[in-house]
């Protein structure tokens, strides 16, 4: 490479150094200044060797090699970066030796030196959120975003002393209402099969307190579940029919043999009166007469034997056309017993879910009327700004800066849920307010926290 390229090639490295810090960068009206906890990166450029990442410390010092320190906290990354090329520009690097053991050494350009943001101080979230805590700052990160890897709102945690106790109510009543719901669907699926071979319908499992997808999954394997029953019912109808089939071609084909058994027999039996009457007159040997009685006996025999076979073919019949009504009386009183301990299994989930909805009550009471929060939370940041704490009234698509403080604060809404919206034949209670479940989101408690209403009782069909 000529030396006349260099230049031209360190401008081009240092224009691609500029447009990756640009995008690392994070949004913001103005430059963003440096604090402590942010890590640094510096470089220089074409010297292999020379990369070292620096944390801007308590101190608000980074301290590079071949540098020293130099003051970032508070600073922008161009005027850190300024600092570090005036106090390095034009010097003389040892880079290594030549052949010979003589020291190379290598002229420090401004424009090969760079300094990239690889790390922000994290962001803490606090507040009505599944997981508070730290977390990672990533350039264009929301409150919606930060919110949603933090496990997404939570009601419950800022209501009760202990949080872990909470929780696990919560996840108890979560686990409950799926039972539930998965109860409510394979009864559905139950009804329909009682009912003939017409699909299950399963719109009336929607509910606003589960997961739509939860309903969709169990409505799904129900329906799995039924096509695959019908399908394995009319196999096995099938297979009876065609075994009668075959029973009755085999006894159409013996009666068939039977009518042949006995012509045969009524000549034998002719031959044998002929020939009795020879012998009487001593026209043919007693050898032949037994010949002519022996073979009557056969005959006789294998009509015997064709006749027996008959029956036995029309017992069969007989028992396969009981078996194939009783596949579907069995099938019938298999699907009423299988309602029966899928309702008491109803009736129990209920019970446990009056329990704990009291427990909810106990631990985390509202105001009267209130029953779930809002669909937008209360968002407050608070960001440090020039040395000083800025507090920001936000909303869930606020742009985060490194260092903010998110606050948030679900607030509770007098909406509450009617009946018959959980599922067919037992709807919640309409009275008091009620207990929403949805994925990745807690129950909101009330102190008339509602359950399933009692289910009826599968009635069997005539």
């Amino acid at each position: 490479m000529t030396t006349s390229a260099m230049p031209r090639l360190r401008r081009l490295l240092l224009g691609a150094c500029a447009l990756a810090a640009s995008f690392a960068a994070p949004a913001s009206a103005e430059a963003y200044r440096l604090q402590a906890g942010d890590v640094v990166e510096f470089t220089i450029l074409g010297t292999p060797g020379l990369k070292q990442r620096a944390p801007v410390g308590i101190d608000g010092q980074i301290r590079i090699p071949v540098g020293g320190s130099f003051t970032a906290a508070g600073r922008t990354l161009e005027e850190v970066q300024g600092d570090i090329v005036e106090n390095l520009k034009s010097k003389l690097l040892s880079v290594g030796a030549d052949p010979k053991g003589d020291t190379i050494w290598k002229i420090i350009y401004p424009e090969e030196i760079a300094l990239d943001i690889v790390e922000y101080q994290p962001i803490y979230l606090t507040g009505d959120i599944f997981a508070p805590g730290a977390q990672g700052f990533r350039s264009g990160l929301t409150v919606r975003q930060a919110a949603s890897v933090a496990g997404g709102y939570n009601l419950f945690r800022t209501r009760v002393e202990n949080p872990v106790e909470i929780i696990g109510i919560e996840k108890a009543y979560d686990g409950l209402l799926v039972a539930y719901v998965a109860a409510q669907a394979r009864e559905i699926r139950l009804q329909a099969e009682l009912a003939g071979d017409t699909p299950p319908d399963f719109a009336a499992l929607a509910s606003t307190r589960l997961d739509p997808s939860v309903a969709e999954r169990f409505a799904r394997t129900e329906t799995e579940e039924f096509s695959n029953r019908v399908t394995a019912r009319e196999k096995q109808r099938a297979a009876i029919r065609q075994a009668i089939s075959q029973s009755e071609r085999r006894a159409a084909i013996l009666t068939e043999q039977q009518d042949n058994a006995e012509k045969e027999i009524a000549n034998y039996e002719a031959d044998l009166t002929r020939v009795e009457n020879l012998f009487k007159r001593g026209l043919v040997q007693a050898g032949q007469f037994n010949e002519a009685q022996r073979a009557i006996l056969l005959a006789s025999s294998r009509s015997l034997e064709v006749s027996s076979e008959a029956s036995r073919l029309e017992r069969e019949v007989i028992d396969l056309r009981r078996d194939l009504e009783k596949v579907d009386s069995d099938s019938r009183l298999a699907i009423l017993d299988e309602m029966r301990t899928t309702h008491v299994a109803l009736l129990d989930t209920q019970a446990r879910l009056r329990e704990m909805s009291e427990k909810i009550a106990f631990f985390a009471p509202l105001s009267a009327g209130e029953s779930r929060y809002e669909a937008r939370p209360k968002v407050r940041i608070v960001r440090q700004t020039s040395g000083k704490a800025e507090t920001i009234d936000a909303d869930e698509d606020t742009a985060l800066a490194p260092g903010d403080v998110v606050e948030i604060t679900l607030a509770g809404s007098s909406e509450t849920y009617g009946p018959g919206e959980v599922g067919q034949g037992a709807p919640f209670a309409s009275s008091g307010s009620s207990v929403p479940v949805g994925s990745g989101t807690a129950a909101p408690a009330s102190a008339a926290a509602t359950v399933p209403a009692t289910p009826a009782a599968p009635a069997p069909s005539n």
